[in-house]
C-alpha cells in the first residue's frame, strides 16, 4: 500500500529537524577534536617528562656505578640465598676477581678469619697469612630481601692504635721510672746519711744504735716501696681460691684499729657481716682494703665507716670518712701511680687498690665533695 505524501509543512518540519542534528553533531565533533587534541598534548608532555625521569634516573645509576667503583671501600650485594650478584673493585681487590654468582659463606670462611673484636675480620692471603684487617658491616637489601656488605680496611687504623697504645706504655714507663726514683732518693738519701755517722769511731754506742735503728728503718721502706711497685707492675700472682670475704674485712678493720686510735679516729663497721663468698686472692684483697682503711684515717677527722652490702650477686663495699675531701680537679687522678697528695705517701696505695679490684672482675671508684669527705666504692662479682 502506498505512503501518503508528505506535506510541504511536514518536509520543512523534518528538514529543519535533519539541520539541528547536523549542527549538533558538528558541534560534537568539533568537541571530540578539542579533547583529543589536549588529551594529545597531555600524552607528549607525559611522554616527555618520563623521557626526561629516565634519562635522570640512568644519569644517577652512572653515577652510583661511579662512587661505587671508585670507593674505597667494599661493596657486595646478596641475594636472598646468599649468593653476590655484585661487588664493587675494592671487594673484587680483596676477595678475588668474578665474585658474582659465588656464595659469600663460601668466601668468607675461605679468607677470613674472626678477631676478639666484633665486626672486625683479619683478611687471609691463599697461603693463609695475615694479609689485612676488616670491618664488615651487615644491611638488609631493598624490600628487605637479601644483604648489603660494606667493607670498611681498619689495616692502617689498627697500626696507629697500637703505636699509640706502645706510646702510651712507654711514656707511663718513663712516668713510673721518674715517680719511682723521686721517691727511692729520700730514704735512701736519709739512709747514706746515717751510715756515714756510724763510720764515726768516735760516736757514743747509743748514738751509734739509734743511727743503725734509722737506717734499718729507712731500708725496709725501700723494701716496702719495691715491694709495692712490683705488686703494680705485676698484678696478682697468687693462686686463685674461694674465700668468705667477711673475715678478710674483719682482719683489715683489726690491723688499722691501733692507726685510727692514735689518731683518735672512731671506725664504725657492720656489727656481723654475712657470707661473702668471693673468688681470687684473700691475701691481695685484705692489703687493698688495709690500704683505703688507711687512707681514710690519715684524712679522717673524728669517723672512718665501712659498709657492706650484697646485690644481684655483687659485692658493694664502702668506706667513707669525713676529712676534708679531694678537690675536683685531682679527683681523676688519684688512682694514678705515684700520685699523692700526703707527704708520707708513696702514691702506689690508690693504685694497687684498682689493679686488685681489677684482678678480681671489679672495679673501684671516687666519690668526693670538698669540705664532705670521700667515699670509695669497691665493687666485686660473688661466687656463683
Amino acid at each position: 500500500m502506498d505512503q501518503p505524501a508528505l506535506t510541504p509543512a511536514e518536509l520543512q518540519q523534518a528538514f529543519a529537524l535533519f539541520n539541528a542534528t547536523s549542527v549538533q553533531l558538528t558541534q560534537q565533533f568539533e568537541t571530540l577534536q578539542q579533547q583529543v587534541s589536549h588529551l594529545s598534548e597531555e600524552l607528549a608532555a607525559s611522554n616527555q617528562a618520563l623521557q626526561q625521569q629516565l634519562s635522570e634516573k640512568d644519569a644517577l645509576a652512572r653515577r652510583v656505578s661511579s662512587l661505587l667503583a671508585a670507593l674505597p671501600a667494599g661493596v657486595l650485594e646478596l641475594d636472598a640465598e646468599g649468593v653476590i650478584t655484585a661487588a664493587n673493585w675494592a671487594a673484587e681487590q680483596w676477595f678475588g676477581p668474578n665474585l658474582p654468582s659465588q656464595r659469600w659463606l663460601d668466601v668468607a670462611v675461605k679468607l677470613l678469619r674472626p678477631t676478639l673484636s666484633p665486626e672486625e675480620w683479619e683478611l687471609l692471603d691463599g697461603l693463609g697469612q695475615h694479609r689485612a684487617r676488616l670491618a664488615i658491616q651487615t644491611t638488609a637489601g631493598a624490600n628487605g630481601e637479601g644483604q648489603i656488605l660494606l667493607v670498611t680496611d681498619l689495616t692502617g687504623h689498627y697500626l696507629l692504635q697500637q703505636q699509640l697504645e706502645q706510646h702510651k706504655k712507654l711514656a707511663a714507663m718513663g712516668e713510673m721510672a721518674a715517680g719511682l726514683a723521686h721517691q727511692l732518693r729520700t730514704p735512701l738519701a736519709t739512709a747514706l746519711l746515717y751510715v756515714s755517722h756510724l763510720g764515726n769511731p768516735r760516736l757514743p754506742d747509743a748514738q751509734r744504735q739509734k743511727f743503725t735503728e734509722k737506717t734499718t728503718a729507712r731500708l725496709h721502706d725501700l723494701e716496702g716501696l719495691i715491694a709495692d711497685m712490683l705488686l703494680f707492675v705485676r698484678g696478682s700472682n697468687h693462686e686463685q681460691e674461694a674465700f668468705d670475704a667477711g673475715p678478710v674485712l674483719q682482719d683489715a678493720l683489726a690491723t688499722v684499729l691501733p692507726h685510727a686510735q692514735a689518731r683518735q679516729c672512731q671506725l664504725n663497721s657492720p656489727a656481723a657481716l654475712p657470707p661473702i663468698p668471693l673468688t681470687g686472692s684473700r691475701t691481695a684483697l685484705q692489703g687493698a682494703v688495709i690500704n683505703l682503711l688507711e687512707n681514710a684515717v690519715s684524712f679522717a677527722q673524728r669517723t672512718v665507716t665501712l659498709e657492706v652490702r650484697l646485690l644481684n650477686g655483687w659485692l658493694y663495699l664502702h668506706i667513707s670518712d669525713d676529712g676534708p675531701g679531694i678537690p675536683p680537679e685531682q679527683q681523676s687522678r688519684v688512682f694514678e701511680p705515684f700520685f699523692t697528695t700526703r707527704n708520707e705517701g708513696t702514691g702506689l696505695g690508690l693504685a694497687i687498690v684498682k689493679r686488685v679490684a681489677e684482678d678480681h672482675g671489679g672495679a673501684v671508684s671516687l666519690h668526693s665533695t670538698p669540705n664532705q669527705g670521700c667515699r670509695f666504692e669497691v665493687v666485686l662479682p660473688l661466687r656463683a
